[in-house]
């Protein structure tokens, strides 16, 4: 008898749908056993019908979705030569017919959400008649799993369902053993029913959606003749917010939620003209905003995916052009008033490096993390090419579907004896950091003299960070920051007679990293010979007396507090024993600044301040 209501109330709806790339599709019955695949345009109000199949003596309401990640249009039908259920497809790129499969399930999958992280539908399935069952879909393999039971669940409200894919949640209306109306909260890994919210049993409740940035739901009820848009908040209840005035019918299964709009859409019955149209009401007072007029060969929408629920995927591939295979790929979006980048979504790709993202962001940002089990050498790599977030590119959504493809960098170290580590601390007087805390958890990135990302580390707990096995070179320490002007990033120098600089000290400001002390020293004693610059503060001229153990080439540099090299004297002969050197600073600004002098045993360094231009 159950199955023969469905496929009842498949033939009497007719047509059933929802929408992608704000377009409405679903299924038009054409005639006995006959079904036509169509688009339906609000702007023009035009339905095309793009495909047909014939055999089906009934459409399960609803049972229809949309994969938007493979752009395949699903629904359950009823198979007139065998009476069993089949889950069909269509391709909307073309509107042509896929395939039907068999879903091993006497009643199918009822009232199925589809996740999009997680690539599965998710459902119920009839049990006994005492309880239901919460149940996935397998869309590769076909098949129904029962995951378990929802005690004393004794019917649903078609069409008052979907997914929360943020807490992993499934929610429906559902009526318990005592036909009462509870709002039930269903945890889709283990089918746990999590919480069950007591309904108002005087309203008659049309559609149930949730607004995942507002943490809301939004329902349309109908109470003595009038049709009403209300939130619903699980703590405090529903609050009306406004009648839909002029409408005096509801078309079952074809409503739903708009998130960037904030607008609940349904396709309703004028009054005075008796006509159907799709209303766009506005959450936030409940008035219409909204109103196309829709002919009968229309599509009934629900399950909608609403065009403002933008897709981003693409490919993600090494350096070589080979798959990136089942790493990380992290959607961000970027906070330029707080300087913070904020992750969204997390994904992995799969065998062909392929990802996917649906978001309600217009502008945001990609980052690639390797898995370093499988690519030691491939560079967590911002796209589009990025090493570090200063230069990632942000992808304006501008269209429903936008490809992102991209390459990630590759970590080009020939390895050597050299070894480079030290501490961060934010800046002392910075509100923006603190006051001189370690800076733990920073992603710090090895580059060469040009920039070019070599490898990366992140700050321990203590600030802490190194690399090893490095190759005599100059190097350039980058942070992976928003602001940071890592292109005058601070230098350290490797070279045959010092290749261990073990204990560096760098501040780290909103905008820049600055190397400020040697080896964990910064003060006149920072060597056994003798190091002291005069005077300090000093307003033209600087006196520099150090003293060798023996005679040898030095280097003399005057930098800023971001290592950038502002006066320097590199070619200058250092006898055994005390020398004293003058640096003529006049052309200098104002500010504190770094005097570093390099000799083939040591560097030495020491901070000074200018006063007087």
């Amino acid at each position: 008898m159950k199955k023969l209501l469905l496929i009842l109330a498949g033939i009497l709806f007719s047509i059933q749908g929802f929408s992608q790339n704000g377009k409405i599709y679903g299924i038009v019955q054409t005639s006995n056993y006959n079904l036509s695949f169509c688009r339906f345009d609000s702007a023009s109000g035009i339905t095309t019908k793009m495909d047909s199949i014939s055999g089906i003596s009934g459409v399960v309401v609803p049972t229809n979705l949309i994969d938007p990640v493979h752009s395949i249009y699903y629904f359950q039908g009823v198979n007139k030569s065998d009476s069993e259920y089949y889950l069909y497809s269509f391709d909307l790129a073309t509107g042509h017919f896929i395939k039907q499969e068999k879903t091993n399930n006497a009643y199918g999958i009822m009232q199925p959400a589809y996740d999009s992280k997680k690539q599965t539908i998710y459902g119920l399935m009839e049990i006994n008649k005492i309880n239901n069952g919460f149940s996935r879909m397998d869309l590769v393999k076909d098949s129904v799993v029962l995951i378990d039971t929802v005690p004393n669940l004794m019917g649903n409200y078609a069409g008052n369902y979907g997914i929360i894919e943020g807490a992993d949640e499934y929610f429906m209306e559902g009526i318990d053993r005592n036909k009462k109306s509870y709002l039930y909260l269903l945890d889709i890994n283990s089918g746990k029913l999590k919480s069950k919210i007591r309904m108002n049993d005087t309203l008659q409740l049309d559609a149930i959606k949730y607004s995942k940035k507002r943490n809301l739901y939004y329902v349309l009820f109908y109470y003595k003749t009038t049709h009403y848009i209300a939130s619903l908040d699980t703590s405090s209840g529903i609050h009306i917010l406004d009648s839909i005035p002029g409408m005096n019918g509801y078309y079952s299964f074809t409503a739903d939620y708009d998130e960037m709009n904030n607008r609940f859409l349904l396709k309703g019955i004028e009054s005075h003209s008796k006509k159907a149209f799709l209303y766009g009401i506005d959450c936030s007072n409940g008035k219409i905003v909204t109103k196309s007029f829709m002919d009968l060969n229309s599509p009934y929408i629900y399950n909608l995916l609403p065009s403002s629920d933008r897709l981003l995927m693409g490919t993600i591939n090494t350096h070589i052009g080979a798959s990136l295979k089942n790493s990380k790929a992290y959607l961000c979006s970027y906070n330029a008033t707080d300087t913070i980048v904020n992750v969204l979504d997390s994904t992995l790709t799969d065998t062909n490096g392929f990802y996917h993202f649906l978001t309600t962001d217009t502008a945001v940002y990609v980052l690639a993390f390797p898995d370093f089990s499988t690519y030691p050498h491939e560079l967590p790599t911002w796209a589009d090419s990025g090493s570090d977030f200063t230069l990632a590119n942000k992808i304006h959504l501008d269209s429903a579907t936008t490809i992102k493809n991209f390459n990630t960098l590759y970590g080009s170290n020939p390895g050597g004896g050299g070894f480079i580590g030290g501490k961060v601390y934010y800046c002392a007087l910075c509100k923006t950091y603190g006051s001189g805390i370690p800076a733990a958890g920073i992603r710090i990135i090895l580059a060469d003299e040009n920039g070019k990302a070599q490898e990366y580390t992140y700050t321990d707990k203590n600030g802490q960070f190194k690399f090893k096995n490095l190759a005599i070179a100059k190097y350039k320490i980058r942070v992976d920051l928003p602001k940071m002007d890592n292109a005058n990033a601070p230098v350290v120098t490797l070279t045959d007679s010092i290749n261990t600089l073990d204990k560096l000290g760098f501040t780290l400001y909103p905008t820049y990293l600055s190397l400020t002390t040697m080896n964990g020293i910064e003060s006149a004693a920072i060597s056994s010979n003798e190091f002291r610059v005069y005077p300090n503060p000093f307003s033209e001229q600087l006196n520099i007396v150090y003293s060798l153990p023996n005679h040898g080439k030095i280097t003399v540099k005057l930098m800023d507090m971001m290592g950038r090299t502002l006066l320097s004297k590199e070619t200058l002969n250092g006898s055994a024993g005390v020398n004293n050197i003058q640096l003529n600073a006049y052309t200098i600004h104002n500010g504190t600044y770094i005097i570093q002098l390099i000799s083939a045993d040591e560097v030495m360094m020491q901070k000074v301040i200018k006063t007087g231009e």
